[in-house]
């Protein structure tokens, strides 16, 4: 029930501790009209230091340099995400005119710094392609946006980022393929000049002296056996060759998929589609459109703006439902708000307070745990703002993504320090221990068994709740990922199309067929699973070099067992669909001569003590009925139809959320003596 707008692929974002430069909502990453040459490879030259003008801040080497990973005499590379970084003649938006762009996976010589200005954390970097060779661009934002990171690569490389299309140059003769990066590889093949390639994996860069050198996985036709590592550049008879460049303009169709997932049977680019109105009693579905929030019934009805744009404030880019479906909570510039999905009232459980992210609701809707500033403290708060407290017990560690465990007492996340650690704490006395030993974007699932991540170091995973086992699901990082509401099924996005993967075999089935038919260069996506495990709804957005925008695709919806696919708008991102389905609220008249406390479309909630006889929950209101299931005290009922008197009792038809999913049937509220539920404000 969670959903992020987007991963940096191949990168730990880690350790955020708050310092010196407040935060503000300044994004200094822009996208260039068109990307900057990198040179043939001259080493980034050692230049004088320029004055700087800073507004009145010197060069200080404590500024924020608890958050900032970066120290003079360093190389950094750009972070893989979706934008280029400015370089400025000067530390600052004021005074410093932007002179160039980097671009993602560009590493620069770290000259001087830091100089904190702007709510951002400068260097002075060195590059060859930059105007008289060196400027100053950002590291962050000093809390959890990180643009530039630590990097062994050497200073020239430029232009090849993974998830892109590369191809080898034309002067390029005999360039050979190996099994695995480095110089311990064996060759398997060898490349000629413009050879098509798709990145899928690296960079690998190697330091010793004898190979110093940046190595690539890649994807061909031409590869024995599909994949293999070379490297970008070399050095022959004294002599700087660079043997890739990069395709600025990929088409997604052109290239062989990952190998974890070469062997599917692609799904047809479109597929016949299904009507809408079958969907009518699966709720509604949740998306970000024109900077506010938007409900659509999922038969596609009823589409109506929930929560416009927030004056002087970004785009929301966070979405979790409450398991009852009454409430979201989103982020929107890591200030956080609760939305009451009937009516989009609003509201700040921490009114004035920012740096909040990754908000999830507790399975009961009352409260919700969040980390501070992204990469902090891990808290949890009341949905009316009340009873804040800290749950992670390690004060020197950055945590981020908490997920609750489907019963609500505990909540699982990740802190960094040298390395990251998937951790799970009592949400209530704060009680924590570790479970892994790597993890990242979370997702625990339905039934409380498995908790999915992403391990940067191997790929989709999932992991015991008790930490006991762990089994690698897809071996890649994926791009977003889902469970199915019966825990058998994870749905994965992965560049522009979607995938399932069946937790019991770890068979994966490509779903959606290629979604985004126009060329791009970075491309994202987010996946949500209908509350009957029967549909999928999905969109992506693409990025064009070129064009310099986001362009947003159209929200999906395709049939799980079938693959068929239709349009549900024409535009949205992180669609999320509501955990709770659309019920006929049936009311009959009172049986009960007024004895009743519960009417059809309330909550109901079982009373009693732990230990306390359960309720039986039957196929029809008679105890002749067979009985389905069983609830337990303090178990919270949707009550749908009702009240039938038979049998001596007073009968109504609930939903209930049993294991993730939604069960149904009808259960007793008493005798006309002893009551047995309870009206129930969620």
């Amino acid at each position: 029930m969670r959903q992020h707008l987007f991963r940096i692929p191949g990168i730990l974002m880690v350790m955020f501790l708050l310092a010196a430069c407040v935060p503000g909502d300044a994004n200094e990453p822009a996208v260039a009209d068109s990307e900057p040459g990198g040179g043939a490879g001259t080493p980034a030259p050692t230049l004088p230091l320029p004055t700087a003008d800073t507004g009145g801040q010197a060069v200080d080497p404590e500024c924020n340099i608890l958050w900032s990973r970066l120290r003079v005499g360093m190389s950094a590379y750009v972070t893989y995400g979706d934008r280029a970084n400015r370089v400025r003649s000067e530390p600052s938006k004021g005074t410093g005119e932007i002179i160039a762009y980097i671009y993602p996976g560009t590493v620069v010589e770290v000259l001087e710094g830091p100089v904190c200005a702007d709510n951002l954390v400068y260097w002075r970097v060195a590059h060859s392609s930059l105007p008289g060779g060196s400027g100053w661009t950002a590291e962050g934002n000093g809390v959890w946006k990180r643009w530039l990171n630590p990097s062994n690569c050497a200073s020239d490389v430029t232009g090849i980022y993974r998830h892109h299309a590369a191809f080898t140059r034309p002067e390029v003769r005999g360039l050979r393929v190996y099994d695995q990066s480095g110089s311990d590889g064996v060759m398997i093949g060898s490349l000629d000049g413009d050879v098509p390639l798709q990145v899928i994996g690296g960079p690998y860069c190697t330091d010793n002296t004898a190979d110093k050198l940046v190595y690539w996985q890649v994807a061909g036709e031409t590869i024995p056996g599909g994949t293999g590592w070379v490297s970008e550049y070399g050095t022959e008879d004294g002599q700087f060759y660079r043997y890739l460049a990069h395709n600025p303009t990929f088409d997604p169709t052109a290239f062989p998929l990952p190998p974890s997932l070469a062997s599917l049977t692609p799904a047809p680019a479109t597929s016949s589609g299904f009507p809408l109105s079958e969907l009518a009693l699966l709720g509604r579905i949740a998306y970000i459109h024109e900077g506010g929030i938007w409900l659509v019934d999922a038969d596609g009805s009823d589409a109506r703006q929930l929560l416009g744009p927030v004056a002087g404030l970004g785009e929301p880019n966070w979405l979790a439902w409450s398991r009852d479906g009454a409430w979201l909570v989103s982020t929107v510039d890591m200030r956080m708000f609760v939305i009451a999905t009937e009516d989009g009232q609003a509201s700040e459980p921490r009114p004035g307070d920012a740096f909040f992210a990754m908000p999830a609701f507790s399975p009961d809707g009352s409260q919700i745990a969040y980390a501070q500033g992204g990469f902090g403290d891990i808290f949890v708060v009341g949905r009316d703002g009340s009873n804040t407290h800290k749950i992670n017990s390690d004060a020197t560690q950055a945590c981020t993504h908490p997920v609750w465990s489907p019963y609500g007492r505990y909540v699982a996340y990740v802190c960094y320090d040298s390395s990251s650690h998937l951790y799970i704490s009592d949400s209530t006395s704060g009680t924590a221990g570790v479970l892994s030993a790597m993890g990242q974007d979370l997702a625990w699932s339905p039934d409380g068994n498995w908790i999915a991540f992403n391990d940067y170091e191997e790929g989709l995973s999932i992991l015991k709740s008790d930490g006991s086992s762990s089994r690698l699901l897809i071996p890649e990082p994926v791009d977003s990922f889902a469970w199915s509401p019966d825990s058998s099924t994870i749905a994965i996005t992965d560049s522009d199309q979607v995938y399932l993967v069946t937790i019991a075999d770890s068979q994966v089935r490509n779903l959606s067929g290629h979604v985004v038919t126009a060329p791009y260069n970075w491309v994202r996506g987010s996946v949500s699973w209908s509350p009957d495990g029967g549909y999928v709804v999905y969109a992506f957005q693409s990025y064009l070099f070129d064009e310099g925008y986001w362009r947003i695709s159209p929200v999906f919806i395709s049939q799980v067992e079938s693959g068929a696919r239709q349009q549900l708008v024409d535009q949205g991102t992180l669609p999320l669909w509501s955990p709770v389905r659309t019920s006929l609220i049936v009311q009959h008249p009172d049986c009960t001569s007024n004895w009743t406390r519960l009417e059809a479309g309330g909550v109901a909630r079982l009373l009693g003590e732990p230990g306390d006889p359960p309720n039986r929950v039957r196929s029809g209101p008679s105890t002749a009925d067979e009985n389905l299931f069983q609830i337990y005290p303090g178990a919270v009922l949707d009550l749908i139809e009702g009240p039938v008197c038979s049998n001596g009792l007073v009968f109504w038809k609930i939903e209930v959320m049993i294991d993730g999913q939604i069960q149904t049937g009808w259960t007793a509220e008493g005798d006309g003596n002893e009551y047995w539920l309870e009206p129930y404000t969620p």
